[in-house]
């Protein structure tokens, strides 16, 4: 905002963070989203499971998983946030949040096991998992911590 003398832009954006709004950039492009961290000053008059999912949604705006077809988290990450969505699950089954939270476990539950264009789960000379991945998995399984999706 300091970089610019276009007096409207200014006040469009100015009046995007009073929203809840930051500004974000990806190839060239700015584009709004949603600062989830705006939200917080809402916690004590909303239900205990939407502060819980501002906090999931918080995670996801301050650092999302993915951005320029490359990871941006670690593997082990990656494993932690769909525990966490599960525990979400577990601990708010009536929340109407649920249905987001699903779709956020369906996608980050392939993303370790399909990989990113620019972060590939295999090394594309030896074909075998990338040492970082197969570290973050036995990790997990060894931490011995069944998901709620194990049927």
């Amino acid at each position: 905002m300091n970089r610019t003398s276009d007096k409207d832009l200014k006040i469009l954006l100015l009046a995007s963070a009073s929203r809840g709004f930051k500004l974000e950039t990806e190839e060239g492009y700015y584009f709004p989203v949603v600062d989830y961290k705006f939200f917080k000053q809402y916690n004590l008059f909303v239900s205990p499971d939407l502060v819980d999912y501002i906090s999931l949604k918080i995670t996801e705006s301050s650092a999302p998983a993915v951005k320029h077809d490359g990871f941006q988290i670690s593997y082990t990450e990656l494993i932690n946030r769909v525990l966490r969505f599960e525990r979400f699950l577990n601990q708010h089954p009536d929340s109407s949040q649920s249905d987001q939270v699903k779709d956020f476990i369906r996608i980050y539950k392939g993303l370790p096991f399909n990989g990113v264009s620019n972060t590939p789960l295999f090394d594309p000379e030896t074909n075998r998992l990338v040492p970082n991945a197969k570290k973050a998995f036995e990790a997990a399984l060894l931490s011995n911590k069944p998901t709620s999706s194990d049927s």
